[in-house]
């Protein structure tokens, strides 16, 4: 039985999703193939065999998996917002050779687990380059695995969700601050283009745009464009402004990404006069011991790229 049976919902036949699978996959593996992949893994009594990467472990010949990731997507409405993200990304896309490494990892994840675990319980660690490579492959089998049975559509649809829950507070915080503060102090100015963001009809177009999920339907602005709005907007208050920094890297930091150097993950950059990401993300790591990483780098990628993501 996969590992991962208890994610799933067992109701469909997976030649009616197969497309939508296809979406993770990259060119070298065709559509009509994806069926078809098998992985050699090593069963309990320690034979290898051939496991169909896509069925379940029960009814071999009529119980075809949906996987929960494609699934929620197609749910809630998200499935074209990460189809055309992966469209513009294929170096995340699954490749053939990201399978065979898989394939690899799936048959070492226990014992790579079992030596983790016991460097971080052991007093007198000397092995540091060992586990450093160990742990490594341990995160890059979850990190597959995630991504092959649909769970990096989840995490992804977490982190977007986590962000753009702010925003909407945010949108509706501004709305109502320009009705009772701004309104008067702009309402007399010339220059109207110079208060775009001041102005009662453009506040509420923006917060219109927010909160009617418009990021999903044509996302023509990335999340960070749409943070740098904000940040534009809050120049009446200081400390919304760093709210907004500082939200958003708790939210980095919860999905275990960090600046390498301990500094903010989005910071305001002078020179550009606008908030940036910092191009020195790496993997958060364990409090006690720094060699072990919490997460691939992969998923620093991948959480990146999601972030500052548009058409």
């Amino acid at each position: 039985m996969l590992e991962h049976k208890e994610r799933v919902i067992q109701k469909h036949y997976l030649e009616s999703y197969d497309e939508n699978i296809s979406i993770i996959y990259g060119k070298d593996i065709e559509r009509k193939d994806i069926k078809d992949i098998k992985i050699k893994i090593k069963n309990e009594n320690q034979e290898v065999i051939n496991q169909p990467l896509y069925k379940s472990g029960n009814n071999e010949n009529s119980s075809w998996i949906v996987l929960y990731g494609i699934e929620q997507a197609k749910r809630n409405g998200t499935f074209k917002f990460f189809e055309g993200f992966f469209n513009l990304n294929d170096d995340i896309k699954l490749c053939k050779e990201n399978i065979e490494k898989y394939e690899e990892l799936y048959n070492e994840k226990e014992e790579n687990q079992r030596k983790v675990d016991e460097y971080i319980s052991s007093e007198e660690n000397n092995n540091i380059d060992e586990i450093k490579e160990i742990n490594n492959n341990k995160q890059l089998f979850y990190y597959y695995k995630n991504m092959i049975y649909g769970d990096g559509l989840k995490k992804g649809y977490d982190f977007i969700n986590d962000i753009y829950s702010h925003y909407l507070s945010w949108a509706y915080r501004v709305e109502r601050d320009c009705k009772i503060y701004k309104i008067k102090e702009y309402e007399n100015k010339k220059n109207f283009n110079e208060y775009k963001f001041k102005e009662y009809k453009s506040i509420k177009n923006f917060r219109n745009e927010i909160a009617h999920f418009n990021y999903f339907q044509k996302t023509n602005k990335s999340l960070l464009e749409l943070l740098n709005d904000f940040y534009d907007i809050f120049d009446y208050n200081l400390k919304y402004q760093r709210d907004v920094q500082n939200v958003i890297n708790n939210i980095f930091e919860k999905y275990q990404i960090v600046r390498k150097d301990g500094g903010p993950v989005v910071f305001y950059c002078k020179t550009d006069k606008k908030l940036k990401l910092s191009e020195n993300l790496v993997p958060k790591k364990h409090s006690k011991y720094p060699e072990i990483k919490l997460i691939h780098e992969k998923y620093v990628m991948f959480f990146r790229k999601l972030f500052e993501y548009k058409k």
